[in-house]
């Protein structure tokens, strides 16, 4: 991120000589080379990350799970992947719908495989497990939203329940390249992954378990489920080696390894914060004009839906004008004939009065 906090509180370490250790958290992590030992010098900021270190990383020494000088995977001795049972009709979506590597076509190619597969199997129960990453990116939370109101009963996503427990209990995953991936592969799982130009060569896929549609993964199903064994991850989880980890975070202490580039990182941070207070007042106003507008405009559509209402009852009314206007005009022209013979008729009758008097 462009602005970070932690930046002022590392940089103060820094400056009285305490060294800053990380350890790597993810397996797409950017900055670091993956397990299948894909070089990726940066992920972030080739996926349109920012960072205001160079290389990306706030300490100094960064502790990798794999390659020559990796500790191992962190939660390989502690999660335990035998289970008391097997669910046959139990199968485990894991997603990454936050990571900014992907399009998003790339998010919704992959929603819509999961849901048309599950349509096309329902006696089969698919758990979507989601993180509160995903829940909170705008367009994780919109492929979710989308999922959660397209879903059949046998698709539901679970907020809850850890990852790993669902690991031990399912038949076969369907998976983004994700850390879950190193679970799935301790548990001796069959996974189909999901692959697109984002995660091209990031994770090794055999026989061909890798898939970038529905129809991809609708041919690949039957095959997973009847060659469970062909299809289980090839990456190695190494476990976690507490010696190397040990020498590792001896090292780092003992030749007090520091970044030059702290304080500037930090100076750069401060003027970010600077920048966004300043422009934060035009950005008000901006935003409360914009609300006056859509106010308006709001009205003018209201004025103008009652305009159109009026005019649509213009032409009955019209109607039953000229209705009245042509009874009128019968009557005037019954009232003249009628006017016309009382006049003849009383002509007749003085007529016939004086020939009786002659």
């Amino acid at each position: 991120r462009a602005v970070s906090v932690d930046l002022f509180l590392l940089s103060y370490f820094n400056e009285i000589g305490v060294p800053t250790i990380a350890i790597q958290h993810s397996m797409l992590q950017g900055g670091l080379g993956t397990i299948a030992d894909h070089a990726a010098p940066n992920l972030s900021v080739h996926c349109g990350g920012s960072h205001p270190l160079t290389g990306g990383y706030e300490a100094k020494t960064v502790l990798a799970w794999g390659g020559d000088e990796g500790i191992g995977y962190l939660k390989s001795d502690l999660m335990v992947f035998d289970a008391d049972f097997v669910r046959q009709d139990l199968v485990l979506v894991t997603s990454a719908l936050d990571w900014d590597g992907y399009t998003d076509n790339d998010r919704y190619r992959f929603a819509i495989a999961v849901l048309k597969l599950s349509a096309a199997h329902p006696e089969l129960s698919f758990v979507w497990k989601v993180s509160a990453e995903e829940l909170g990116d705008k367009g994780g939370a919109a492929v979710l939203g989308l999922v959660e109101e397209l879903a059949d009963t046998n698709l539901f996503l679970e907020r809850e329940e850890p990852t790993a427990a669902i690991v031990r209990r399912c038949r076969a995953a369907i998976a983004m390249p994700t850390t879950s991936l190193l679970d799935l592969s301790l548990a001796g799982k069959p996974v189909a992954i999901y692959v697109c130009n984002a995660t091209d060569g990031l994770v090794p896929t055999a026989h061909g378990q890798g898939f970038r549609s529905y129809f991809d993964l609708e041919a690949l199903w039957p095959r997973i489920c009847a060659q469970p064994d062909d299809f289980k991850l090839t990456v190695a989880a190494r476990a976690l080696d507490h010696e190397r980890l040990r020498a590792r975070l001896e090292a780092a202490i003992a030749t007090r390894q520091l970044r030059a580039d702290f304080t500037p990182a930090a100076l750069r941070c401060l003027a970010d914060i600077r920048d966004e207070q300043n422009t934060r007042p035009t950005l008000h106003k901006l935003s409360t004009t914009i609300l006056e507008l859509n106010r308006r405009v709001g009205g003018i559509e209201k004025r103008s839906a009652a305009m159109d209402r009026a005019l649509a009852k213009v032409p009955a009314r019209l109607d039953r004008l000229l209705e009245r206007v042509g009874v009128l005009q019968r009557s005037t022209l019954a009232y003249k004939a009628l006017k016309l013979v009382s006049g003849r008729a009383k002509g007749a009758i003085k007529k016939g009065t004086e020939s009786e008097d002659e």
